[in-house]
């Protein structure tokens, strides 16, 4: 019988493992990318970095489960204040640069 049965034909529960989460994973997309994206959104939108830096990280985060949830968050936090130059367009320190050449190579 179709959509018989406990469970079936259900839309999925937010907040849970399954489609959205799958999605964000099959598309690429990582907690940096998200957070770059909503803090782009909001700088275009004139709100300060200390207004929106918290929603930003927890808007990252909302896919994950278990651990990956506090790996990621510590190291967008330990980042911080790297997040916050670029907010403001300040140009990156030279051990960033340097990483960042390493990697390009």
């Amino acid at each position: 019988m179709l959509g018989g049965g406990r469970g079936r034909g259900r839309a999925p529960t937010p907040g849970r493992s399954g489609p959205s989460r799958a999605r964000a994973i099959l598309a690429g997309v990582t907690p940096a990318e998200k957070l770059g994206q909503a803090l782009a959104d909001a700088r275009r939108a004139g709100r300060p970095f200390d207004d929106v830096w918290q929603a930003g990280v927890g808007a990252a985060l909302t896919e994950l489960r278990g651990r990956e949830v506090a790996d990621w968050a510590e190291a967008l936090r330990a980042t911080h204040d790297e997040w916050e130059d670029a907010y403001a367009r300040r140009a990156p320190s030279a051990g960033l640069r340097a990483l960042a050449a390493a990697g390009a190579g």
